[in-house]
């Protein structure tokens, strides 16, 4: 259980820094003017600042997530042994016919 929080951590930075790469690329690529509109504007840096942050924080929560959600997974397929378990049980399952009353 101590080792939660630098897990989540350090998943954190990860998805942040995706999320600062992200941006990097779209303020290269000039995409729909973004990168010129914050280099041209005179409080650029702090809009600069805010997306990153904004991206950056969005990124590093699904990046969390998405390795909290994973953490159980053991196998090459990336299946647990639950999962294993529930297609056993589904794959035993019979179809059984069942009676109905027509409707005029």
């Amino acid at each position: 259980m101590r080792d939660l929080p630098a897990f989540l951590f350090r998943h954190a930075l990860i998805g942040f820094g995706i999320g600062a790469a992200f941006i990097a690329f779209l303020l290269w690529r000039d995409a729909g003017g973004l990168g010129g509109l914050i280099i041209q504007s005179d409080a650029g840096l702090i809009a600069g600042g805010v997306l990153v942050f904004a991206v950056g924080s969005t990124f590093a929560a699904v990046q969390m997530s998405m390795a909290a959600m994973l953490a159980g997974r053991d196998d090459e397929n990336g299946r647990s042994d639950d999962h294993r378990a529930g297609r056993t049980a589904a794959a035993s399952m019979t179809l059984a016919p069942v009676r109905t009353s027509s409707r005029p």
